[in-house]
C-alpha cells in the first residue's frame, strides 16, 4: 500500500516535471522567435529610431537646458502702484 501511493506521487511528479520542460522548452522557443522578429524590425527601422532618439534627446537636453537659466535668473517682483478702472462700453 505504502509502496503504491509512493509510486504514483513518484510517477505524477516525473509526469508534471516533463510537463513543465515542454511548457518552458515552448516558451522558450517562442520567446527566440519573438526577439528574432523584434531584431530584424530594429535593423530594418534603423535610421528612423535612431532620428527619433536624436530628437527625444535634443529635446531635452533643450529643456533641461531652459530650466536651468531660468532657476538661476534674478526675477525682480512686479508691484502694482496705481490701479487702472477700464471704462465700461
Amino acid at each position: 500500500m505504502f509502496y503504491d501511493i509512493m509510486l504514483s506521487k513518484i510517477i505524477n511528479f516525473v509526469k508534471t516535471r516533463r510537463e513543465i520542460l515542454t511548457r518552458l522548452a515552448i516558451i522558450k522557443f517562442s520567446f527566440r522567435k519573438f526577439l528574432s522578429k523584434f531584431f530584424s524590425g530594429v535593423k530594418k527601422n534603423q535610421e528612423d529610431i535612431i532620428l527619433v532618439i536624436g530628437v527625444i534627446l535634443i529635446s531635452l537636453l533643450s529643456f533641461s537646458v531652459g530650466y536651468i537659466t531660468a532657476k538661476h535668473q534674478e526675477k525682480i517682483p512686479l508691484k502694482i502702484q496705481h490701479q487702472i478702472i477700464c471704462p465700461k462700453v
